[in-house]
């Protein structure tokens, strides 16, 4: 048996099912005490996220939408795993 990868190591520990749908965003900052620089590796996994799941995009460089609470749920697990603060907020109106 071979190394898990993060992706899945945080997969495994979520407990939300594929049908709790809507749309999410994700919001995630790396604070300067916290983290000296973001490794490459952090966008790799979230890129390896986006490619896997595909209902996930950035809207700028640290706010994602996703179509679905598990990768919202996913990406949280990523953020955190680097050190970094996320929130995520559900959409309710898209249009005012």
């Amino acid at each position: 048996m071979g190394n898990i990868s993060l992706l899945e190591k945080i997969e495994r520990k979520i407990k939300i099912n594929d049908d709790s749908t809507g749309r999410y965003i994700v919001i995630y900052d790396f604070y300067k005490y916290n983290v000296s620089r973001i490794p490459q590796r952090f966008y790799r996994n979230i890129y390896r996220l986006f490619t896997k799941r595909g209902d996930c995009y950035f809207i700028q460089k640290s706010v994602i939408i996703c179509e679905s609470l598990r990768s919202a749920k996913l990406i949280e697990g990523i953020v955190s795993h680097y050190g970094g603060n996320v929130l995520i907020y559900r959409v309710c109106d898209e249009k005012i």
